[in-house]
């Protein structure tokens, strides 16, 4: 019986000790949730500015669609969003190696390359790199990408993805947003 008092008692201990960490996190959560939707409504105004700077810009030019910088803007936040889940497979394959074969598998599958952990100043300039290669290839394109493409390759790992970095889905909702007004005005 007394074992059992005295269990009853520090469980009860650990209970309100538990209970005063969530009363002291709360004024941090609601501060923090009031940052963020200071930041939403501050993100909101930006993508609308951009959506009429790119409205500008397009009759400014007199283009339709999307222009060739916001291409390479597109294709650039693309690579590094490619690159950050290449880094989070690489550092689960090194926190659980036994994700290490079945991950290895996959890759070698659909043949390609097994991410591995890059050096810091290996993504810096690889970018650089990405962003002249983008640059070249925007301005010697020719009209045969209707062709079949071997350097894309769309791969299913029947893994629940995690939301995208903010860069890769601010640029997908400005791309989306800039169309949307774009078809408006255009009807």
């Amino acid at each position: 019986m007394q074992i059992m008092k005295n269990t009853f008692d520090s469980m009860t201990k650990e209970e309100s000790s538990y209970q005063e960490k969530v009363n002291e996190m709360l004024p941090s959560i609601t501060q923090l949730n009031k940052e963020t939707d200071d930041q939403k409504i501050k993100l909101e105004r930006v993508m609308k500015q951009c959506s009429k700077l790119v409205k500008e810009i397009r009759l400014a030019k007199k283009s339709k669609g999307e222009t060739d910088h916001e291409k390479d803007i597109a294709v650039r936040d693309l690579r590094e969003f490619n690159r950050s889940v290449n880094k989070m497979l690489a550092q689960a394959m090194e926190q659980n190696p036994e994700l290490a074969v079945p991950l290895q598998m996959y890759f070698q599958q659909f043949g390609l390359e097994i991410p591995s952990s890059s050096t810091p100043g290996s993504s810096r300039s690889g970018s650089s790199r990405s962003s002249i290669a983008s640059v070249r290839s925007s301005s010697s394109r020719t009209s045969t990408s209707s062709g079949p493409s071997s350097r894309v390759k769309v791969v299913e790992l029947g893994i629940p993805m995690a939301s995208p970095p903010s860069s890769a889905s601010s640029a997908r909702s400005y791309k989306s947003s800039s169309r949307g007004s774009t078809h408006r005005s255009q009807k």
